[in-house]
């Protein structure tokens, strides 16, 4: 059993000084407060309703308030600590980890294309 708890102890250590780990970590935290910021200073003097969905065949689909265009970085803050959590637990199967690091990036890239698209309607 002891030798079970120093082979876990060790594995934490060694996930902490991974850079193909805390790299894109860090990169996909980035790009999620960039969100944040990006909606807060697009949209904080207005007052009206904002398109907040679209849809490629019928248009704008959803309107309302800005502050519900919020969810989308939160959508993807909430992604990034399950993805975390995930590359934790499973950090002995390394294709794993880069294929959950792979996807916290890339989503993030899209939430924020999509939010820029969906505030320059």
């Amino acid at each position: 059993m002891a030798l079970d708890k120093t082979l876990q102890q060790i594995q934490r250590q060694r996930f902490w000084r991974d850079r193909l780990i805390i790299f894109p970590l860090c990169f996909s935290l980035i790009f999620n407060f960039f969100i944040w910021l990006y909606i807060y200073f697009s949209l904080r003097g207005t007052t009206g309703a904002i398109p907040l969905h679209y849809n490629f065949l019928f248009g704008v689909d959803l309107i309302g308030p800005w502050p519900r265009l919020l969810k989308i970085p939160l959508t993807g803050l909430a992604i990034i600590i399950l993805n975390f959590f995930l590359v934790f637990k499973f950090y002995s199967q390394k294709i794993l980890v880069y294929f959950l690091l792979a996807t916290i990036v890339l989503i993030q890239i899209i939430l924020l294309i999509a939010t820029a698209l969906i505030v320059n309607l």
